[in-house]
């Protein structure tokens, strides 16, 4: 990088209105202080001053330049007993007007799924090579397992339950949203409806400015199980920064035959799954 590894976070910003009081830190890169000098794979830590040996964020973020025209197609497997569960991908890079030398050589490709580091594809070497233009579809390998839409919610509203919210209490001068039930999906019929691929949008009623007028409240997930899974159940997807922790690990209760857990999250619209 051009600049210093190291820098305050220096724009912030107070809650306004709101009944959680927090500070919202913005920090825009590059900047004067910090600037990437080539594309590729960077990761950002936050510390705080007091605690400098351990991250509170941990974020990665990619660099990228526009140097290949790329197309991609996905479908159903069409290799027998996957195709109900499994999605082929074909990928093709055009190099024309490029200045790589030998791309069959010289260009590794990883493929991400819904932004999820933890479930990635990478190819070395391409599978057929055509002029300027290399084809990667070695069906073995480039394959995912197709999955269901991802879950979603919207705790924008704080008056009325709509959607997936069972119901709205407020207690000790906070809101606590109950999300409706969720069964396991495992063996079930796919079913259409939109998402954002696990990601999330900060939103609130009547507010100018959601970054420092919305507020913080506490959702409830529950998902019914008859008997408890081999492993461990998280809620996932960019609510929890696409992790694992205590704090986003369900606790099964026998007596309801559900898995529970509980997060603070900021309003807005959320989408998520169970892993």
């Amino acid at each position: 990088i051009d600049g210093y590894y190291d820098e305050r976070v220096n724009e912030y910003q107070s809650s306004f209105n709101s009944l959680v009081n927090y500070t919202h830190y913005t920090i825009t890169i590059p900047n004067e202080y910090l600037k990437p000098k080539l594309s590729g794979n960077y990761v950002l830590q936050v510390f705080d001053l007091n605690t400098s040996d351990k991250p509170l964020i941990t974020k990665r973020f990619l660099v990228s330049e526009y140097k290949v025209t790329t197309e991609a197609t996905v479908r159903s497997l069409s290799q027998p007993g996957y195709f109900f569960n499994d999605q082929e991908l074909e990928i093709k890079l055009d190099f024309s007007g490029s200045d790589i030398y030998d791309p069959s050589q010289n260009v590794k490709l990883v493929i991400l799924k819904n932004y999820n580091w933890k479930e990635k594809i990478v190819a070395t070497k391409p599978d057929k090579i055509y002029n300027q233009e290399i084809t990667y579809n070695n069906y073995q390998l480039l394959k995912f397992k197709g999955g269901n839409e991802f879950y979603s919610f919207t705790t924008k509203h704080i008056q009325t339950a709509i959607g997936n919210i069972m119901n709205i209490d407020f207690i000790d001068n906070m809101y606590h949203f109950q999300l409706q039930p969720n069964t396991d999906r495992t063996f079930k019929d796919y079913i259409y409806e939109p998402d954002i691929n696990g990601r999330f949008k900060i939103d609130a009623d009547n507010v100018t400015d959601p970054a420092t007028e919305a507020d913080y409240v506490y959702v409830y997930f529950a998902l019914q199980m008859e008997i408890p899974a081999q492993g461990d159940v998280y809620v996932f997807g960019g609510l929890t920064n696409y992790g694992f922790s205590n704090e986003n690990k369900m606790v099964y209760n026998f007596e309801q035959k559900v898995y529970e857990c509980r997060l603070l999250l900021k309003q807005g619209y959320y989408n998520y799954q169970y892993v």
